[in-house]
């Protein structure tokens, strides 16, 4: 794929807000720490989430995320 239509493909993507781990407990009203074991393997319904090597972020108002929330809200 040649580099204009990678950039191409990129703009017609939709851009989520890369959060933190504390920007989302923060936005959620949680501890940072529960944010964090719920990234774990171990967890059975884990956050949805993207690994940079050892850092952890979250797109904010992702289908994925807003799901996630939705179904943790009414169990």
């Amino acid at each position: 794929m040649s580099t204009k239509a990678q950039a191409s493909q990129l703009e017609t993507q939709p851009h989520f807000e890369l959060l933190t781990a504390a920007e989302l407990a923060e936005r959620l009203n949680l501890p940072e720490s529960w944010v964090r074991e719920m990234t774990r393997s171990r967890t059975s319904d884990p956050i949805p989430h993207h690994r940079f090597g050892r850092y952890v972020r979250f797109e904010w108002a992702s289908p994925q995320l807003t799901d996630w929330i939705n179904r943790r809200m009414r169990g």
